[in-house]
């Protein structure tokens, strides 16, 4: 039985295609939002012991900006993941030309 290192096993899952679909890209920014809030406590922790920061400051300066940017994501990504229609050179006319928005592979 070979053994598959994680990074193998992120480059089999990217080339699924699963990663691809609206319903994917939601739930995986749904999870890191679940995971900082459910975790809120210890990251509290972490940055008073590193930076002597207060909850208050973190929720301010850290995990509050990170859940709104996350919020705004979800809100925004079924807008995003459309084609967007950019213009045709003269070589390709009278086709059509689009920018497809598609998630970053894996690379070693």
């Amino acid at each position: 039985m070979s053994h598959i290192s994680q990074l193998e096993a992120m480059r089999l899952f990217f080339e699924s295609g699963k990663t691809f679909s609206y319903a994917f890209r939601t739930e995986q920014l749904k999870k890191l939002k679940t995971a900082i809030v459910k975790k809120e406590e210890q990251l509290n922790a972490a940055l008073y012991a590193d930076l002597k920061k207060c909850p208050e400051e973190v929720c301010v300066t850290e995990t509050g900006m990170v859940l709104s940017e996350l919020n705004f994501m979800v809100h925004n990504l079924r807008k995003w993941m459309k084609p967007q229609r950019v213009k045709t050179n003269l070589a390709n006319l009278p086709s059509s030309s689009y920018v497809y928005k598609e998630p970053l592979l894996v690379l070693y």
